[in-house]
């Protein structure tokens, strides 16, 4: 983030976070938020979009792709007019008394406060980023191997019965019961599936399918593998494809593989450890500071939002120990 739009970007928050809002007297004039030296972009009706406008917009596209967001005549157009359909309101709002209501400023303060925390969470976090995480990467590799196991594999036998689009549900349901009695009374799985399956695949793989993660099979069928034992013909199961029918063959442990095979996973794992670790530290730093209510600030709250049962209505010692907790 260039600086530039950082101070523009911290300027709107600051100027938000203190409730002012510096309209123009003469009501022909379009309020502004706060008076930016940047160069006008472009001007419709009230709304004035200048460079610093485009800056902070662009700051939610990934660095990488800015440029690409500015590449042409319609994208910079589109551009434009998403930023004209937001800024065009605050006028309006103006016109109408809204931003004079102490709610609504309330609203924008929140929502400022809001960006506050997240322009300091980016700045936090490029602040204490590490060049290199290879070091902090290969130490959660070698202290928690499972974390990059790799998923459970599956060997089965596969015969798919279509319905609804060749044959009725009903000649499908018959179908898939002969497969099955015919496979229980001794014939070949390979043989009934090469004959009459419906799966595309069986001329290649005759049914069978090898070190498949369940978790990648459409949900009745993983079900069914999640129960099934080793070498029994399991009974018809049916999904938006059709019925299948199932022979679980083997199954496969995840193995822990080599640091060279999830290095740059792990990398990517500890700087995200190692960010958010810190960033949770400011949070606990904020909810460590002392405070204490106003007296009798409860009772108004409650009061002001209907809430009259006195027997019921908690205190502020009875608040205190709740704040911030686990």
């Amino acid at each position: 983030m260039s600086s530039y739009a950082l101070t523009s970007r911290l300027g709107l928050i600051v100027i938000f976070l203190l409730g002012v809002m510096a309209f123009q007297e003469a009501a022909a004039e379009p309020p502004v938020l706060l008076p930016l030296d940047s160069p006008t972009v472009l001007t419709m009706g009230q709304t004035t979009i200048t460079q610093a406008d485009i800056d902070a917009y662009l700051l939610r596209v990934p660095e990488e792709h800015r440029g690409g967001v500015l590449q042409s005549a319609d994208r910079i157009g589109e551009l434009l007019t998403n930023l004209v359909l937001i800024k065009a309101f605050v006028p309006l709002a103006h016109q109408e008394g809204l931003l004079d209501d102490e709610k609504m400023r309330a609203r924008l303060n929140l929502a400022a406060a809001r960006e506050a925390r997240d322009i300091f969470r980016e700045h936090f976090r490029r602040d204490i980023e590490l060049d290199d995480y290879s070091t902090r990467g290969r130490e959660l590799y070698l202290t928690d191997p499972e974390r990059f196991k790799k998923s459970e594999t599956i060997d089965f036998e596969h015969i798919l019965v279509l319905a609804g689009q060749t044959r009725s549900e009903v000649e499908a349901m018959a179908r898939v019961l002969e497969l099955h009695e015919m496979i229980s009374e001794g014939a070949e799985f390979a043989n009934v599936a090469r004959e009459y399956s419906d799966d595309p695949g069986v001329d290649k793989n005759g049914g069978l399918y090898e070190a498949v993660a369940a978790d990648s099979l459409v949900p009745q069928v993983a079900a069914l593998m999640g129960q099934a034992s080793k070498g029994e013909l399991n009974p018809p199961v049916r999904s938006q494809h059709g019925w299948h029918l199932v022979r679980l063959k083997a199954v496969h442990e995840g193995e822990i593989p080599e640091w060279e095979e999830v290095k740059d996973r792990a990398m990517r794992a500890a700087r995200e450890n190692h960010l958010t670790t810190a960033f949770e530290r400011v949070l606990r730093d904020i909810q460590d500071q002392p405070f204490e209510f106003e007296e009798g600030s409860i009772a108004k709250l409650l009061a002001r939002y209907g809430v009259v049962d006195d027997d019921e209505q908690p205190t502020e010692d009875e608040i205190l120990p709740t704040l911030f907790e686990d």
